[in-house]
């Protein structure tokens, strides 16, 4: 794993966390699915 996708799982992580548990029970069931462009500006951006 390179730095920008540690950077981009670990930001993940800690978001889905916060937002998960204020929400849990309406989101319990259901399957998440994260999607990253790693080439987009921001993603340059933050790898820096």
């Amino acid at each position: 794993m390179n730095r920008i996708e540690e950077k981009f799982l670990n930001a993940t992580r800690d978001i889905l966390e916060k937002n998960l548990q204020i929400n849990e029970l309406e989101y319990k069931d259901k399957q998440i699915i994260l999607v990253y462009d790693f080439d987009s500006i921001l993603s340059t951006e933050i790898s820096n």
